[in-house]
């Protein structure tokens, strides 16, 4: 069965990127686009009702789409939506972008449903980044900064805004007897691999700087029986390669782990101190694609606007991938440093063929940058066209949860409640709970402690 779904003229890429997403990619259902001139959103259901939603964030066409016009008024209004919608999953108020105030959040009656919100708007706004692309804020690295997002600033961060306007439309149209695909959660385990082995491979300064900082965080002599016994035994024993231990708890959960590997090194020690070709990482990468585990792009520092660049190093990628033993077929990976602008780093990975990136996550704060833990397609707003490239948004990295100048939760119960609550929302609207911890950041008991405690949560 087809909905029909009439819309307003003006940006019909744009709009239809939206509508596609919400109801093929998110309700998996099929529909019939109907452009014309019209104020308003109309999507006819099978029964002869209707429901229907205004334009806010297209409506003025003469403007470009790039624009700060655009941008939706603050603060933000929450509605409680329990009364009207009993089975509404978020007991908290729901913070409704391009609200408008002379009508009802939600109005049910004979006809159909009226919401009260540009529900295409809000959706194309969070999962394009729209507020990123027009931004010239920047941290040290030239990241959009946390601080910076309205998400942050209006204190819903930790909410999935799309998911739950998603979860608004299934309810009104399952109401209508419109059957939707039911999303279904899963974890999927990233590991950035920075720094595979602490003393080898690395200068011996770094070596002794790492030996350093090991006694600092924990004292004691373990530290340097460790050294001693990396540098007499190999990469085998170094404290850093606990690839294996991932991949055991991975595998005893009925998980498979991605490993994001740098291919090229053009800002020097920033992207690391080794190379895809060393005989280690090639033994490890052979292991990975052994047991089953994908290996993906870590890309470069330098590479996040630069498409020659990114090119290069998803070449090397393949070659490595190759010489291991494994086939060079859909990938995947994850910038580094999280270095990522809107639209700019789009062009990279679009052009070599990635299937999905996970970079969308703040390095300063857990949550759901792009306002959804659902996988989705990119539409590139300064090229005002859809991309085959997939999002696979990132929700808790390691470092994120514990260091003081992130969120500084620590290793204890701050961290996993945190990182819990957030999970427990991926699970609640059926998306993907995406993970990133570096291997080595599993060296220490208390971080291997953590770790589980979140995957069995």
């Amino acid at each position: 069965m087809s909905l029909r779904l009439h819309y307003p003229l003006g940006f019909d890429a744009a709009r239809r990127y939206a509508l596609d997403v919400i109801l093929a990619e998110f309700l998996g259902l099929e529909w019939e686009a109907v452009p014309e001139a019209r104020s308003d959103y109309r999507l006819e259901l099978p029964n002869g009702q209707a429901i229907t939603w205004p334009d806010v964030f297209f409506r003025e066409t003469q403007s470009p789409l790039l624009d700060a016009s655009r941008l939706p008024s603050r603060p933000v209004p929450r509605v409680a939506l329990q009364e009207l919608l009993p089975d509404y999953p978020e007991p908290e108020p729901v913070p409704l972008l391009y609200a408008t105030p002379d009508h009802p959040p939600l109005h049910i009656g004979d006809a159909g449903a009226a919401l009260g919100f540009d529900l295409a708007g809000a959706v194309f706004f969070q999962l394009t980044r729209f507020e990123e692309a027009l931004s010239t804020e920047a941290d040290a690295h030239g990241r959009f900064p946390a601080s910076a997002a309205i998400a942050v600033r209006e204190g819903w961060i930790e909410r999935p805004l799309v998911d739950e306007y998603v979860a608004i439309l299934r309810l009104l149209l399952q109401r209508a007897g419109v059957a939707c695909r039911e999303p279904e959660f899963r974890v999927f385990t990233t590991h950035d691999v920075d720094l595979p082995f602490a003393y080898h491979g690395t200068p011996w300064r770094y070596r002794l700087l790492y030996l350093l900082a090991t006694f600092r965080a924990t004292p004691g002599l373990s530290h340097l029986r460790d050294f001693l016994m990396a540098h007499a035994r190999g990469p085998a024993a170094d404290p850093c390669n606990t690839f294996g231990w991932i991949m055991d708890e991975s595998e005893k959960r009925g998980l498979k782990s991605a490993f994001y590997f740098i291919t090229d090194r053009p800002c020097g020690a920033t992207d690391g101190h080794y190379a895809v070709a060393d005989a280690p990482i090639r033994t490890l990468l052979a292991a990975v694609l052994a047991r089953g585990h994908e290996v993906g792009l870590h890309a470069s520092y330098g590479s996040w606007q630069s498409s020659d660049q990114f090119g290069k190093e998803v070449r090397v990628l393949r070659e490595a991938v190759t010489a291991a033993g494994g086939e060079p077929g859909p990938w995947g990976g994850r910038q580094h440093y999280l270095r990522w602008r809107t639209p700019a780093s789009l062009s990279g990975w679009a052009e070599a063929g990635a299937a999905y990136d996970s970079t969308m996550g703040f390095a300063e704060v857990a949550g759901f940058r792009a306002g959804t833990c659902q996988e989705y397609p990119w539409f590139d707003v300064a090229q005002e066209r859809r991309l085959a490239l997939r999002e696979r948004p990132l929700v808790v990295m390691d470092c994120t949860l514990t260091d003081a100048h992130y969120m500084g939760l620590g290793r204890g119960p701050e961290a996993v409640a945190a990182a819990v609550r957030l999970k427990q929302r991926c699970r609640l609207h059926g998306g993907i709970f995406t993970l990133l911890w570096h291997n080595s950041r599993l060296v220490r008991p208390d971080d291997r402690h953590l770790y589980l405690q979140i995957l069995d949560a």
